[in-house]
């Protein structure tokens, strides 16, 4: 960077003013916005937290004077989800052991395949 006394001409001295204050406003303008947008950020989390911690004591509320009232149906339905689960991780245990099997057998036929050729 050139200094300002070696120019002579004022629109260099003017053009090198006008780049720094540009870099500083950016600087500034950048700051500016991260804070307003922390900010913002801050009150909607808080807002949505607030939400979310309120709807879950309502429905803990709910869910505690259903189980007071009559226990069987949600005993059914832990009943009934577990073998649902258990069911659904035997299907695809079997499925990915049938895959692991046909792809086995068809390894050996094409090993198999190979050693008749060379024959």
């Amino acid at each position: 960077m050139r200094n300002i006394y070696e120019m002579g001409d004022i629109h260099d001295v003017h053009e090198i003013h006008s780049s720094r204050m540009r870099k500083h406003w950016r600087w500034l303008t950048r700051i500016l916005g991260a804070t307003v947008f922390f900010i913002l950020g801050a009150i909607a989390s808080g807002i949505i937290g607030n939400f979310g911690s309120n709807l879950l004591t309502w429905l803990w509320g709910l869910f505690a004077t259903s189980i007071a009232t009559n226990i069987w149906p949600w005993i059914i339905t832990i009943i009934v989800l577990v073998v649902c689960l258990s069911a659904a991780s035997y299907w695809r245990w079997q499925a990915w052991l049938l895959n692991h099997a046909l792809g086995t057998m068809s390894n050996l036929v094409q090993l198999d395949d190979s050693l008749l050729r060379l024959s």
